[in-house]
């Protein structure tokens, strides 16, 4: 997906950081779960 695609481009601190922006500006309750979900992730991902 485009975290993962972000993730490649960026590095986990530069796409948590762009996610976080995103989620801080995002009114769609479905985006803002996709958007927690993916940061979530990319989080357990990097333990």
């Amino acid at each position: 997906g485009a975290a993962a695609w972000a993730l490649g481009q960026l590095g986990e601190t530069e796409t948590l950081d762009s996610l976080a922006a995103q989620l801080s500006v995002e009114r769609e309750s479905s985006v803002r779960l996709e958007l927690q979900q993916a940061i979530t992730s990319i989080k357990a991902s990097g333990k």
